[in-house]
């Protein structure tokens, strides 16, 4: 079984961005809190607290994902796992392997996006529906279609990967 891992130093470096700015206006909301006293700004600001407190907890556990994130390949299933979600893809259920860059582009998207990582529920023009698993843009991910759904990879080594598929 070989083991295929994303990029993902733009995504975690991003990531990490955007926790840490977070983290520093939770703590400009508990100064303003401690200076405030006890009124109904300090109240909403409480409540602010708490729903930051909630996509705190969300934002790492996509960092989570995207670090325990790869690409496991054999001949009979690829194996996608992302954090805690692993997606088995049977071999002899993949009717294609395309380039990203052959792709038109993306109709919706839903999920976690942001510099170095797209995970999520999508479509894809003249392909349909797409789960992505991908640090990359479109043009550098990897599309493996199946009957039922498409799946969007952005694996490092993707000569290697490709290889791999075939």
């Amino acid at each position: 079984m070989e083991v295929f891992k994303p990029q993902r130093w733009l995504g975690l470096a991003s990531g990490i961005t955007l926790l840490l700015l977070a983290l520093a206006l939770d703590g400009a909301i508990l100064w303003g809190i401690s200076r405030i006293g006890i009124s109904l700004v300090s109240f909403v600001l409480a409540l602010v607290l708490i729903v930051s407190l909630f996509l705190l907890i969300l934002l790492g556990y996509w960092l989570y994902g995207l670090l325990w994130s790869g690409f496991h390949l054999d001949r009979n299933a690829l194996v996608i796992r992302w954090g805690a979600t692993t997606q088995v893809v049977p071999m002899k259920s993949v009717e294609a392997v395309l380039p990203g860059d052959q792709v038109k582009g993306i109709k919706h998207f839903r999920g976690p996006l942001w510099p170095g990582m797209r995970v999520g529920y999508g479509e894809l023009e003249e392909i349909g529906p797409t789960l992505f698993f991908s640090t990359g843009s479109l043009r550098n991910q990897i599309i493996l279609t199946t009957p039922a759904m498409a799946y969007a990879l952005s694996p490092a080594d993707a000569p290697g990967f490709l290889e791999g598929v075939r």
